[in-house]
């Protein structure tokens, strides 16, 4: 029995271990799973698709929607969950006051601002069109440092970051200097003086031989936001690289990194953190 708590942006699903579940959950094109809770949550936009592929491979479930928990035949049961829902945090709704009316934050995105601003650093490995850019400029602009704050990304992603700027946080425009990788490479004692930096797509400098990481590596910064829409785990030379611009401090070199067989890094997606 698979018990699923609806909320406005995520299903969240409790059961015990069982193969069959976990083998027909990750037929979904999204789906997250919490290590911690050892539950697993699903985007509503899949709500239907979720129930569906229940009913069709008979596996039993439990809803509770609008306060009362119904059975996968959709009667009412007696039974309560007393399950707490993961990643759920009080809403601050400070975040939503400079944005377009009509435009909400999901969750993971308020979860993801939270922790942030809790730590000097974040990684969010965000899947693509989650919103990691309008997550990351709130939490530069919820941040107790002060702007203008730096955007390096790649040179054809340039006006499509400040298009989302416009779009999202017009008076906060000037805000941000935004700049490409190669602007960066070329002259980085030019860009010092700033206490956030948001990198863009980081895997553009994933290899750690590279001059572009190597520039990256002379970074002096308060603060680090790193966007990614793919996996860091792809491969470890190039999992080094991200983390060693990350936080320098982390490993001496690649093969200290590599040495270290027990390292654990915690990723998992929509969100990854390292504090």
């Amino acid at each position: 029995m698979i018990e699923i708590k609806e909320t406005k942006s995520f299903l969240y699903l409790y059961f015990q271990y069982n193969p069959k579940y976990v083998r027909v959950i990750k037929t979904l094109p999204q789906r997250y799973y919490n290590p911690t809770s050892h539950s697993w949550r699903v985007p509503t936009i899949y709500k239907k698709d979720l129930y569906s592929l229940l009913s069709s491979n008979n596996i039993q479930y439990s809803v509770l929607s609008s306060g009362r928990l119904m059975n996968s035949k959709g009667t009412g049961c007696s039974i309560l969950s007393s399950t707490t829902v993961p990643y759920t945090q009080s809403c601050c709704h400070c975040y939503h006051d400079n944005l377009p009316e009509g435009i909400k934050l999901y969750e993971y995105q308020i979860e993801a601002i939270n922790k942030y601003l809790q730590n000097k650093s974040i990684i969010l490995n965000f899947d693509i069109g989650a919103g990691k850019t309008i997550t990351a400029i709130l939490s530069a602009i919820y941040s107790k440092y002060s702007p203008p704050y730096l955007v390096i990304t790649r040179a054809a992603l340039i006006p499509e970051f400040k298009s989302e700027l416009l779009k999202y946080m017009p008076s906060h425009k000037n805000d941000f200097v935004v700049i490409s990788y190669e602007k960066y490479r070329n002259k980085p004692n030019d860009f010092q003086k700033y206490d956030i930096v948001i990198m863009d797509e980081v895997t553009k400098f994933k290899n750690y031989k590279s001059k572009l990481n190597s520039a990256l590596q002379s970074m002096h910064h308060k603060s680090f936001i790193f966007l990614t829409g793919l996996l860091l785990e792809n491969n470890l030379q190039e999992l080094y690289a991200i983390l060693s611009v990350f936080n320098k401090s982390l490993f001496y070199n690649f093969w200290d990194f590599k040495n270290m067989s027990n390292i654990y890094c915690g990723i998992h997606k929509p969100i990854t953190a390292f504090y």
